[in-house]
């Protein structure tokens, strides 16, 4: 066990790290939410070589503005190849009164500035409607078909409709919902699929699909027309 320990700390601390700013290119603020639901904002961008892994940010809120720091983490004592990796970070913001947000998000080049609308809550719960734990997202290129693989907590759960919501800018919200038919609910986790078609209601060539889930985050992936 001993000597485990001694190889983890080596191995830990072979190569010097540092924490830098990183490149982002992108600033989502998926429509949909309200005063019970947990609130996000999705980055994207990309780590400039492979020297860079791990992205993470920190945020702060003042009054109705919100500002977040996206950094990574980087080998300082080796050489790198020059391969430009993306990314998408998901940040959650938590439950936030109706209003209109004003999001900085801060990086290596740029400040982007978006604004952010959470409604007044629909219901006295929080997330009214009951969402699969999505698992992944399917995609086929040249196809505006998407299926969503993820699974129900109990067979007392069928599959219901599924809302889009889009910001008719570059961010389409899915709702897949699920229905429940039965007060016996015994936990099960049960495979799902939803086989969706993507509105195209968005001008960008690219464009977020985000999709919420049963978990507090949500999946999110990039889509190209």
């Amino acid at each position: 066990m001993k000597y485990l320990f001694v190889s983890l700390f080596m191995s830990a601390s072979l190569f010097a790290q540092s924490i830098n700013p990183v490149p982002i290119e992108k600033v989502f603020t998926p429509q949909g939410f309200d005063a019970n639901d947990t609130s996000e904002v999705i980055i994207s961008g990309y780590y400039p070589n492979l020297c860079y892994k791990n992205v993470f940010t920190k945020k702060e809120r003042i009054g109705n503005l919100i500002r977040i720091n996206v950094y990574a983490n980087v080998i300082t004592d080796k050489a790198c190849a020059e391969a430009i990796v993306p990314f998408t970070k998901v940040v959650e913001l938590g439950i936030l009164a109706k209003g209109d947000y004003q999001v900085q998000v801060i990086a290596q080049n740029t400040i982007i500035k978006d604004t952010l609308t959470v409604q007044d809550r629909r219901s006295g719960d929080i997330d009214q409607f009951n969402y699969p734990l999505i698992e992944y997202i399917v995609t086929k290129p040249g196809s505006d078909r998407v299926i969503l693989k993820a699974f129900k907590p109990s067979d007392c759960f069928i599959k219901g409709e599924v809302e889009y919501i889009s910001d008719n800018k570059d961010t389409i919200t899915v709702l897949p919902k699920l229905v429940r038919t039965s007060d016996f609910c015994p936990r099960k986790l049960t495979p799902i699929e939803y086989d969706i078609t993507v509105p195209d209601n968005i001008p960008e060539k690219q464009y977020l699909l985000h999709v919420r889930s049963l978990s507090s985050s949500s999946v999110n992936k990039m889509l190209r027309k």
